[in-house]
């Protein structure tokens, strides 16, 4: 969001356009070693670098299809990543998001606090998606755990854009606000976590019950986006 707010906004349209892709992903692809490289990362800065280009080029991908050539892309370095839990969980939540997040958008066009219903909707469509995955790896299913997004989101941004700073400029004034920062968003995460019926354990899933459910959820999925659909072809006539 950074780059694209200092770079990729401004300079688009530019006949230079194209000098700025070498530090745009010098950027992500440094943020990303920085951060070790866990596979949820490594999703965004592939999926990011093709936006990049996309955009410098002036042309709008469709997100399922930069999805898919991330995925494509891991996969073919690393085949076995598709056994991996960290990998099926980042992409299943993205997938629900760009699937099922614009239908939940359209329904709250107009309401007030717009950006607590938009965190509100991306969270739910991730954890609808990653659900059933929680349920057969874990055995548990943080009920409302979406709602735990509106501190956790605003506080993860704050943590992010501070460590950059702190990163260019090591002040030990930044350093104990970060800190202060992380010690709120883990006793949050803690309190909530305590909360009676706030997570449901104990449960045991087979795979062919993972599958129906999956397969149910896209059903709905494709149900609720041609709904969608024709709410706004009829509001458009």
């Amino acid at each position: 969001g950074l780059i694209y707010m200092l770079i990729l906004k401004w300079g688009r349209f530019s006949k230079w356009r194209w000098h700025l892709l070498p530090p745009t992903l010098l950027g992500l692809w440094g943020y990303a070693l920085l951060a070790g490289f866990p596979f949820s990362l490594l999703r965004a800065t592939i999926m990011l670098s093709f936006f990049t280009i996309g955009t410098l080029a002036q042309y709008r991908q469709p997100p399922l299809h930069t999805l898919s050539l991330s995925a494509l892309c891991i996969l073919l370095i690393s085949p076995m990543a598709l056994f991996d839990i960290g990998f099926q969980l980042s992409f299943i939540a993205v997938f629900f998001i760009v699937t099922l997040y614009p239908s939940i958008k359209s329904f709250f066009n107009g309401k007030r606090l717009r950006w607590i219903w938009d965190i509100l909707g991306v969270s739910f469509a991730a954890q609808l998606g990653t659900a059933p995955l929680c349920i057969y790896y874990f055995h548990i299913l943080p009920f409302t755990g979406f709602l735990l997004s509106l501190i956790v989101v605003p506080l993860t941004m704050f943590i992010i854009y501070l460590s950059l700073i702190t990163l260019i400029c090591p002040w030990s004034g930044f350093g104990f606000i970060l800190t202060l920062l992380i010690r709120i968003q883990i006793w949050a995460v803690n309190i909530w976590g305590n909360i009676p019926y706030a997570v449901i354990e104990h449960l045991q899933p087979t795979w062919w019950q993972v599958l129906t459910v999956y397969a149910l959820l896209l059903v709905f999925c494709l149900r609720i986006n041609s709904k969608s659909r024709q709410l706004n072809f009829h509001k458009n006539r």
